[in-house]
């Protein structure tokens, strides 16, 4: 879920930078009310932030499916590291 939020945001913001931010809900494919509030949050984040959030998200994935770490210690971990890069 929090990846496919992340691709969202990404999503949005490379539309609102491309003059095309109206275009969010028909472009993501999602009602009205929601690209609202994607828009409204990809504003309060750099497009290279959102990148590294959902680069982050994908390498906690990998080691969630690729160790047996337990995944409340690497979902810590990837919201530490989110967390600090802000």
């Amino acid at each position: 879920m929090m990846a496919r939020h992340l691709r969202q945001l990404v999503l949005t913001k490379e539309l609102q930078q491309g003059g095309k931010g109206h275009a969010a809900a028909s472009a993501l494919g999602v009602r009205s009310f929601v690209a609202d509030k994607l828009v409204a949050q990809a504003r309060l984040y750099e497009l290279d932030e959102l990148g590294a959030a959902l680069a982050a998200v994908s390498r906690a994935d990998v080691r969630l499916k690729s160790s047996r770490l337990d995944a409340a210690l690497v979902l810590d971990q990837l919201l530490i590291h989110v967390m600090t890069r802000s």
